[in-house]
């Protein structure tokens, strides 16, 4: 959100901005394409540099301190996200990403990596979060596990 005070930023950074939010930019005839992720983060770092050294542009900083915006963005629309949580988990392995991608894996009927994923994610926060969990389904991936093909 920008604020009133902020409308007077330089318009190239505002641009910027906008492109780093929706890893896109629009071409001449109001054509939107997507950056991909070299060009995105080259962008990133370019804002990053003018907010850093722009005491007005300190607004456009939130944008630039998350380098994994583009891959946690492309996760959500992706088709087959799994190749991309396995970089997720390797650029931050959080109990939160390990349940997620286990989450993938047992959508793909992969047991073995599920439980692998759960299991570590349990490491990392503890007890509560096998607490936390529906027991049942679980269960469920364990019978699943076990089963002979």
């Amino acid at each position: 959100m920008l604020r009133k005070a902020d409308a007077s930023l330089d318009a190239e950074l505002l641009q910027k901005w906008c492109q780093i939010l929706t890893r896109g930019k629009l071409d001449e005839d109001g054509r939107y394409s997507k950056l991909d992720e070299a060009s995105w983060e080259k962008l990133r770092q370019e804002l990053a540099h003018h907010s850093e050294t722009n005491a007005n542009a300190e607004v456009l900083r939130s944008a630039t301190t998350d380098r994994l915006y583009w891959l946690r963005q492309e996760i959500e629309g992706a088709s087959a996200p799994l190749p991309l949580y396995d970089r997720l988990v390797a650029a931050e392995p959080t109990w939160t990403n390990y349940d997620r991608r286990a989450r993938v894996h047992i959508g793909l009927k992969q047991w073995y990596e599920a439980i692998r994923d759960r299991l570590e994610a349990a490491r990392l926060v503890g007890d509560r979060y096998w607490l936390e969990r529906d027991s049942s389904h679980e269960w469920a991936l364990g019978a699943s596990a076990t089963r002979r093909s």
